[in-house]
């Protein structure tokens, strides 16, 4: 049953490449019904562990590895999310794709990209990790990229899979460094046998994980990649930024977590990247005009906070802003992908005015952006104060620049819904079907109440701090009062804001673009002018060297040929034709020359034996 999990919609993907020329728009239902029988199996099993504790699977695979799966209370909660709300935003993809040309390729590419991840989420060593690692970037890109007309698209695509490769370079060498110390891949043996590791190599090891996970989880300097990745489907950001891409980074830290404990450095260092990366994709996401890459750029900061978590020593923590933001986030994806799907246009000037012609969206937007913007008692508000009152007590430097980020994260998300929900209504717009706006209403009740339901609490049971608390709700109160007065109320002209060099930097994202296409871009276009040369002197001369020296052996084998092979056959021929010519004169016809011959013959023997 464990193995099903990941199993069947692998099965799926199969059966909708093979025959989805046939299936057309079933291919969804097959699509649908396999990750709904793997949320139900994942629903049962998990009951299973938070009864009777933990299930391992192990089966041999080879001397270095067993092919291990687990289902602890870490992997139980990822697999709810990320079978649960893949299956919600696959129900919303028959609205949202309705029509286009390969429909029945998009829902192939979900399967294989769930049952990737459900994979991940189950993998209880290194090596099985690594290949459903490695698949869930195949499939990001297949996805991102899946309207491969749009030149946007098959650029963003690359740049995805190109930046999160990078990270995966250090994680692959992390994966070696461990294989070659500690003979292992499996998870247990790692944990039990690495207090015997030098803290150098400790800290190396964990630096490098943390590499793959600094690509998939988009953090600072990789994160570049997620806001482009918006050029692919709503859905399929919707997915990417709750349940299974970027959450991967954080989940591998969080399992790992054990062998990260006993490399301070490595923690210090996941903490401040993760707040340098809230904050960074924070004042990035408050001068954005597309609703989509505002909320791209909102899962980047809050995938900072998350590892912010990782970094103040409290997993547990990370974890359930993970599962909380998990559901409020994809709500808020398939609510700008509603809205977009009825204005056609993904920029917020043209969404004045939807709250009237949209009132489902409308409330379900609101649910998430407050869960977003920690305001209690959505679930937001629970797991953002539980990260906050981790930093503020193992990482009290991180703990002041955090709620600057959540100020930010409050500004912003209400900056957009100031720029969409109030005005004049526009005339094409309109409340999406049934189909796409019954998920929304399902997501909203865990985005409003998951919060008081905390599954991680143990580690960090301590309630919040009357600090924290009243520093965060303060921080999210004030950001909402900031936006209400520019956006809301308009008191200020924000025109001449718009050309400060403070307003162009941050509009630009800092040049980190820029930065990447003119230094590394530079350098690799350097690297490949240098290799094209290498190529057409060094490598393009070796063969046809190696062609002209064949040429010239051939030639004197040819001359080889036809005048000594050749020639002592001709010779022997004309040997032959020569003796026989002249033997074939004593054959006259004559009986009295060949009585003369025998005579002669006869005498000559006669004499010889004499």
């Amino acid at each position: 049953m464990v193995g099903l999990i990941t199993l069947i919609p692998a099965l799926s993907f199969v059966l909708i490449i093979l025959t989805g020329f046939k299936l057309k728009d079933k291919a969804a239902i097959v699509s649908i019904c396999a990750l709904a029988a793997s949320f139900i199996l994942s629903l049962y099993l998990s009951i299973g562990v938070f009864r009777s504790g933990p299930i391992e699977i192990n089966y041999a695979w080879f001397s270095l590895s067993s092919f291990a799966l687990r289902i602890d209370l870490i992997s139980a909660w990822m697999l709810l999310l990320v079978s649960g709300v893949a299956l919600l935003i696959q129900i919303y993809s028959i609205g949202y794709m309705k029509g286009d040309p390969r429909f029945h390729r998009f829902f192939a590419y979900m399967s294989l990209f769930c049952s990737a991840m459900l994979g991940l989420v189950l993998a209880n060593n290194l090596l099985l990790l690594y290949i459903f690692w490695e698949l869930v970037g195949l499939c990001s890109y297949l996805l991102i990229s899946f309207w491969f007309e749009k030149p946007s698209a098959a650029a963003a695509g690359r740049k995805a899979f190109i930046f999160t490769r990078a990270g995966d370079i250090g994680f692959f060498l992390g994966i070696l460094l461990i294989s070659f110390n500690l003979k292992t891949f499996d998870f247990n043996m790692i944990f039990s046998s690495a207090n015997n590791l030098p803290s150098v190599t400790l800290t190396a090891i964990t630096l490098l994980l943390f590499c793959g996970a600094v690509g998939k989880s988009a953090q600072f300097p990789l994160h570049v990649w997620l806001p482009d990745a918006m050029e692919g489907p709503t859905p399929v950001s919707a997915l990417i930024h709750a349940a299974t891409m970027v959450a991967a980074g954080v989940y591998m830290v969080a399992r790992l977590f054990p062998l990260f404990a006993l490399a301070p450095v490595t923690l210090m260092t996941i903490g401040y990247i993760g707040i340098i990366t809230a904050l960074l994709a924070g004042t990035i996401a408050v001068v954005q005009t597309d609703i989509k890459k505002v909320l791209a750029y909102s899962t980047i900061s809050q995938l900072g906070f998350m590892m912010l978590a990782m970094g103040s020593r409290a997993p547990m923590a990370g974890m359930f802003h993970l599962i909380s933001h998990g559901f409020f986030k994809a709500l808020l994806f398939l609510g700008a992908g509603s809205i977009i799907h009825a204005v056609h246009s993904n920029e917020m000037n043209d969404m004045s005015g939807i709250r009237r012609a949209m009132p489902v969206t409308f409330i379900t937007f609101m649910i998430g952006t407050l869960a977003l913007s920690g305001i209690p008692p959505f679930s937001g508000f629970f797991s953002k104060d539980e990260v906050l009152l981790a930093a503020f007590h193992n990482m009290p430097a991180a703990f002041g620049l955090a709620v600057i980020a959540v100020f930010l994260t409050a500004f912003y998300m209400f900056r957009l819904c100031f720029k969409i929900f109030p005005g004049q209504a526009k005339e094409h717009g309109h409340e999406s079907p049934l189909v796409m706006t019954i998920p929304l209403m399902i997501l909203a009740v865990p985005a409003f109440g998951f919060g008081f339901f905390n599954p991680f609490r143990g580690a960090e049971a301590e309630a919040a701090s009357r600090i924290v608390l009243i520093s965060s709700l303060s921080a999210a109160l004030l950001g909402i009062f900031c936006a209400w007065l520019l956006y809301g109320l308009k008191v200020v002209s924000l025109s001449s804001a718009k050309k400060t060099f403070l307003y162009r930097l941050v509009q630009n994202k800092y040049y980190m673009d820029e930065f990447y296409d003119r230094l590394a871009g530079a350098a690799v276009l350097s690297a490949s002018k240098i290799f094209s040369l290498f190529d057409s002197y060094v490598i393009d001369g070796i063969v046809n060297l190696a062609g002209l020296a064949a040429t010239a052996f051939a030639s004197l084998n040819r001359l080889f040929d036809v005048y000594i092979v050749d020639g002592l056959v001709n010779l022997s021929g004309a040997a032959t034709m020569f003796f026989s010519d002249r033997l074939r004169k004593i054959q006259t016809g004559f009986i009295q020359s060949y009585l003369l011959f025998i005579v002669a013959g006869i005498s000559i023997i006669l004499i010889i034996r004499r």
